[in-house]
């Protein structure tokens, strides 16, 4: 059996997330959008809980089309509450239209979701953090992220569920240097980036 991160050996949904999606750089700013609202609704929750409703929340959101939720109002905003398939949160669910409208407000100045998430790293997946204890330097790359999301009117996007983003996106490489995936996301996008 490939070793894997110890976080995704407990459920078999874990392990199809981790070996298949976790940590693979990706640029597909709808893509990317429902990473960052699956993130903002796992704070405070663990991951499998979200995984479990991922089919519901690909439903309530659209199939995570910002362009359709930035124009979810009221009735939706009341449906989504109701709906006990996702997790009803008034601020998550909230925060994700908002954060559905910033980025068509963004898209209209020609900026993407991928744009802004890869734009401190030059596109490249950062592969460093688990290869020496780097909390502090953690902390300091995600900084700017938080900041400027926050300028640009992003909701609930604080320290871990950014960096929690970021790992997802592949942005930073944080399979554990003993797990299969780690020299696999590394030549993946040797290959295909």
């Amino acid at each position: 059996m490939a070793s894997r991160c110890k976080w995704a050996q407990t459920d078999p949904q874990l392990m199809v997330y981790h070996d298949q999606e976790w940590g693979v750089p990706e640029y597909d700013s709808q893509t990317l959008f429902e990473l960052m609202t699956l993130e903002t609704f796992q704070a405070g929750l663990s991951w499998l809980t979200v995984l479990k409703k991922r089919p519901a929340f690909r439903l309530a959101f659209a199939s995570f089309d910002f362009n359709v939720v930035a124009n979810y109002d009221d009735k939706q905003l009341q449906l989504l509450l109701q709906n006990a398939a996702i997790i009803r949160n008034r601020q998550k669910i909230m925060a994700t239209i908002d954060n559905a409208k910033t980025l068509v407000q963004l898209q209209a100045k020609q900026v993407t979701l991928s744009n802004l998430l890869w734009k401190y790293t030059n596109g490249q997946p950062l592969n460093h953090f688990r290869e020496r204890d780097e909390a502090v330097s953690i902390t300091e790359f995600v900084q700017p992220y938080v900041t400027e999301f926050k300028q640009l009117g992003f909701k609930r996007l604080g320290p871990t569920t950014m960096y929690s983003l970021l790992q997802a996106a592949g942005v930073v490489n944080d399979h554990e240097l003993t797990c299969y995936r780690y020299k696999q996301i590394i030549n993946f996008y040797e290959n295909n980036c």
